[in-house]
């Protein structure tokens, strides 16, 4: 390499070789300047990017416990529903239950009216 160098001295005017030498500097110094820049648009999008994760992951908690506030209360309605239904049965268990004590009274009742028209005939037929 150091032969390459002492062959430009040798072929180049020490006045070109300044000028090259400060093009090459001005060069790797906009290289640098470019990849600085780089890495700082790279820092940004890493920060903006972990900030949209953040924001995800907390979105996705979110959801998460809506999805199992909302199973709750299907289970909850589902048990109020069972209850209600339970309440109903029974409901109409004692309903019927009272439909046909009612039946039988006024069986009863008929057959005393029966009976009591019958001997009110039987008295004013004699």
């Amino acid at each position: 390499m150091h032969v390459f160098y002492s062959a430009i001295y040798f072929f180049v005017s020490p006045k070109v070789l300044t000028v090259l030498f400060k093009l090459i500097f001005q060069i790797k110094e906009a290289a640098d300047d470019d990849v600085k820049i780089l890495k700082a648009e790279n820092e940004i999008t890493i920060r903006d990017l972990n900030m949209q994760l953040e924001i995800a992951n907390a979105q996705k908690t979110e959801f998460e416990e809506m999805v199992e506030q909302l199973k709750q209360e299907i289970k909850d309605q589902q048990e109020e529903r069972k209850i209600g239904d339970k309440k109903g049965q029974a409901l109409i268990k004692d309903l019927k239950k009272q439909l046909n004590l009612e039946k039988q009274r006024n069986e009863k009742l008929s057959e005393k009216i029966k009976e009591h028209f019958t001997d009110i005939s039987a008295m004013s037929g004699t």
